[in-house]
Formats: structure tokens, C-alpha cells, sequence
């Protein structure tokens, strides 16, 4: 970025050399016209206007420069606080070693497919479901959270979702009881709708890119996972992931 403003500045700088050269050219022309027919008045471009057109050219030039700079900063701004974000993955021989059973790949799907089908629920009110699939301490939680979207007559939605990664964090197995943190990258759009007029609320149907924290428990008496936790760490629009992470 910065070769291409030193290059552009530099043709600035030429092309403005170029200009006082004709200037300076035409005035000396002028000036032997005036001298040898007083009487005749000067029909060419005043130099006046080279001078007005440089000067327009030159503000042009160094609007744009800003404007460059402080787009590089604010993408890099932006890149920095992704990264900060970015949490690491868990090699399956780390996952192996506290659980040598789990097959990552299939238990990655089983928990992104759950998420949509939680999610599903959530816009339907479908509070069964929600029990089936969360633990007791998260049901009651979201439970609230219906009960408050019903007295508002709202609905959230989530649809379209494209899995973009899901992959285990941390994992923590303790006598009869296994934990597993999951990080969830998704596109989707999502919006809140108005029960009585079936309108969205705010900001039109937008794509986002999601990222989730989402925890998983269960009993090793039992092969059933329930989801007990899940927290949205970044949301960004669809055209900023796509732009930003070039």
C-alpha cells in the first residue's frame, strides 16, 4: 500500500513540473504576442487556470491518501481484534489422551446439527425441545429468555446456516462426569420478527459470520450429551469476514 502512494505522489509531483513548464511556456508566448500587437487582446487560456486545476488535482490526491491510510488502519484494527478472538484448537492426541472413545469428527457434527435444530426451537418456542437437549441450569436460562420474547411478541430467527468450522477446544473428563468447550463459526441470518405484524424488527434479514462458545456435558454413566452452556464471542457481517480475512 505504501509503494502505491509514494508512486502515485510521485506522478503528482511530475505531472504538476509538467504543468508550471507550460505555464511558464505560455506566459513567455504571451508575453511576446503583447509586445509585438499591443492592441490585439489574448484569446488563450489564462495560466490562472493551470494553477486552479493543479491545485484542484493536488487536494484530490492528498484526500485520497488519507482516505488509504485510514482504511489500512481500520483493517488492521479489525484483523487484531479477530485475532485476539481466535481461540485454539485441540489436537485429536490431546483429545485422545483424556478420551481415547470420542470420535472428533462425528461428535463436531452431531454438536454443529444440534445447534440449528436448538436454534429451530428457540424461534418456535419449542421448549420440549430445548429440555431434551440442554442441561437443567442452560433450560431455565433460555426458558426466561422465551417467556420474555412471548410478553414482548418477538421471535429471534436464525436461518440459512453454512458451517464455515466447528473444532473442540478444551476438554476436562473428572470421575463419572466429561466436559467439552467447542468453538462454533457459522454464517447465518439472523433476525427478530414482530409477532402481530410479522415484520422485522430493526435491521433487515443480514448474513453474519457467528462464532459460539458452546459447552457439552454428560455422565459416563450415560452416552448422552447435553449442551450446558454456549455464548456468542464475535459477529461480524458476511461481506467484512469475506473482505477482512483475504
Amino acid at each position: 500500500m505504501n509503494k502505491k502512494i509514494i508512486l502515485i505522489l510521485l506522478m503528482f509531483f511530475t505531472f504538476n513540473l509538467n504543468i508550471k513548464a507550460d505555464i511558464r511556456d505560455d506566459s513567455l508566448m504571451n508575453i511576446s504576442e503583447l509586445n509585438s500587437n499591443n492592441n490585439t487582446s489574448d484569446n488563450g487560456i489564462s495560466p490562472v487556470f493551470f494553477i486552479l486545476l493543479a491545485f484542484i488535482f493536488a487536494l484530490i490526491i492528498i484526500v485520497f491518501v488519507f482516505y488509504q491510510l485510514n482504511r489500512e488502519k481500520k483493517q488492521e484494527k479489525i484483523k487484531n481484534s479477530l485475532f485476539k478472538n481466535k481461540l485454539p484448537e485441540l489436537s485429536e492426541e490431546k483429545i485422545h489422551f483424556i478420551d481415547n472413545d470420542l470420535n472428533v469428527k462425528e461428535f463436531c457434527k452431531y454438536v454443529y446439527n444440534q445447534f440449528i435444530e436448538i436454534q429451530k426451537a428457540i424461534s418456535e418456542f419449542n421448549e420440549e425441545k430445548l429440555k431434551e437437549c440442554m442441561s437443567d441450569e442452560l433450560y431455565n436460562i433460555s426458558s426466561m429468555l422465551l417467556k420474555n420474547l412471548k410478553e414482548k411478541k418477538q421471535r429471534n430467527i436464525m436461518s440459512d446456516f453454512i458451517n464455515v468450522n466447528t473444532y473442540i477446544n478444551n476438554i476436562e473428563k473428572e470421575d463419572n462426569f466429561e466436559k467439552v468447550d467447542l468453538i462454533l463459526v457459522f454464517i447465518c441470518k439472523s433476525y427478530t420478527i414482530d409477532q402481530d405484524n410479522n415484520i422485522v424488527i430493526g435491521q433487515d434479514k443480514k448474513t453474519y459470520e457467528m462464532t459460539y462458545m458452546i459447552s457439552y456435558i454428560r455422565n459416563s454413566d450415560s452416552d448422552k450429551w447435553l449442551m450446558n452452556s454456549k455464548k456468542l464471542i464475535n459477529q461480524r457481517l458476511e461481506e467484512e469476514a469475506k473482505f477482512y480475512d483475504k
